[in-house]
């Protein structure tokens, strides 16, 4: 890889991966060589250890006979099963491992702990390298970046290993868990002129939001990488216009790290050689490509806590068998729809895409920040942040739009406030579904 055969690269190894370079050089590797067989031969390797090691796969008598052959027959693991069985998901060797312990947070705030080994870790950040010298041809360690992020409860300084990374890798990294101020990032733009920045996909279409509606110029970035929160076309297209940047998404987990990244072509590429991701049916059977389903994720390379078949909360169609223009050989997923509770239920049941509710919201001129709530098929609350009230036209307006999406008379409450909150992990949740909630207490445990 560019980048590993200068000063920095030399530097990098030293002082930021230190013992574990030579882990990161061997995934590396197998990423360069990665077969399409080879993703069952790591699915093996992690089922074997799961039996032989972790409580909770040797006990279960549904596991006896799962391979990778027979993968898709394996139960689906849900959070709330994560969280209530977390000592005996854990393998007999996590400390060995070098394991430690993270978490990330549920719809309502409750945290979930999961371990990540050393293993993991490293795999991790090869991957997110790879995808920047492969998708996007940057050199990971001398590309300018900037990094927009919530890192709720972290302390105004990084600690000294943190502080060498940032130098090495050219990184300048924004907590936005304090706020989200646009003078002070166009500043930092201008000065520093980034070739990439990434960050929540909410936070990235505020901040340009932001610039447009101020007037203020940021320079031209030519890549920038949302991940964390859905993506939606009119957040890309804003986006690009301010920043005259090629937009990109990354979809990924803080169990899983990075799953899969968009091509040059739109296509979202899954990493196999890190990741095994399925889009199953409620029953846990793969669903027909270009159907929609729910995601479940098996992150090959965590021992110290394997999570098999590890439902997260989203759905997504399942992408096609084509071949992708770009000429890459990993399989693509269709679109990611976005999480479980982030969509809309009619009275007959269907869960409705929240973009369709959303497009002329993201478009008002007034709006700055908004969440969608519904409360009952034919009740709904938009939560919104702006210098002045909505137009008295706007509840009659939304009503009609909602009445006809939902197929039955609907109200709509506007409430401006000073500020939305987010939830513990930074992000941003669009929409709030109480029917759905209320439909679905065991499968809405999703990552907010």
């Amino acid at each position: 890889m560019r980048g590993f055969v200068n000063w920095r690269g030399w530097a990098y190894r030293r002082l930021v991966l230190r013992d574990r370079a030579r882990e990161y050089d061997a995934a590396l590797r197998v990423i360069t060589g990665f077969r399409p067989g080879d993703e069952g031969v790591l699915l093996d390797a992690l089922i074997r250890h799961a039996r032989d090691r972790v409580p909770f796969y040797r006990d279960e008598p549904a596991y006896a006979g799962v391979s990778s052959a027979t993968f898709s027959s394996a139960p689906l693991l849900t959070r709330a099963t994560v969280r209530e069985e977390e000592s005996r998901l854990t393998s007999t060797d996590a400390s060995a491992r070098g394991a430690q312990h993270r978490f990330t947070t549920g719809s309502t705030g409750e945290p979930l702990g999961f371990l990540v080994d050393r293993e993991a870790a490293v795999w991790q950040r090869a991957v997110d390298d790879r995808y920047l010298a492969d998708y996007l041809g940057l050199d990971p360690l001398a590309t300018r970046r900037v990094v927009l992020w919530a890192y709720p409860g972290k302390a105004a300084t990084w600690n000294r290993r943190q502080q060498i990374s940032h130098l090495l890798t050219r990184s300048r990294v924004v907590n936005i868990s304090r706020g989200l101020h646009p003078v002070e990032v166009c500043d930092l733009l201008a000065g520093y002129r980034p070739a990439l920045l990434k960050g929540y996909a909410h936070s990235l279409f505020v901040l340009a939001r932001a610039f447009r509606d101020s007037r203020l110029r940021p320079p031209r970035i030519p890549f920038v990488v949302t991940t964390a929160e859905r993506l939606t076309a009119a957040m890309r297209a804003e986006m690009a216009e301010v920043f005259g940047a090629d937009v990109r998404s990354l979809y990924g987990t803080r169990e899983h790290g990075p799953m899969a990244g968009e091509c040059g072509h739109g296509r979202m590429h899954v990493f196999p050689f890190a990741n095994r991701v399925e889009v199953v049916r409620d029953d846990g059977r793969p669903v027909e490509p270009g159907s929609t389903g729910r995601v479940a994720v098996t992150g090959l390379h965590n021992h110290s806590m394997p999570l098999l078949r590890y439902v997260l909360g989203d759905q997504a169609q399942a992408g096609g068998v084509e071949p992708c223009p770009c000429g890459r050989a990993n399989p693509v997923l269709g679109e990611v729809c976005g999480r479980m509770g982030e969509h809309i239920v009619r009275p007959d049941g269907v869960l409705m895409d929240y973009e369709s509710y959303i497009q002329k919201l993201e478009r008002e001129p007034w709006v700055r920040e908004f969440r969608l709530e519904q409360h009952t098929v034919d009740e709904f609350s938009i939560v919104f942040t702006s210098g002045t009230d909505c137009p008295p036209e706007a509840p009659a307006a939304y009503a009609e739009l909602f009445s006809r999406l939902q197929g039955v008379p609907c109200r709509v409450a506007f409430h401006r406030v000073d500020e939305i909150p987010r939830g513990r992990g930074g992000k941003h949740a669009y929409v709030r579904s109480a029917v759905f909630e209320r439909m679905n207490r065991d499968w809405y445990d999703v990552v907010s």
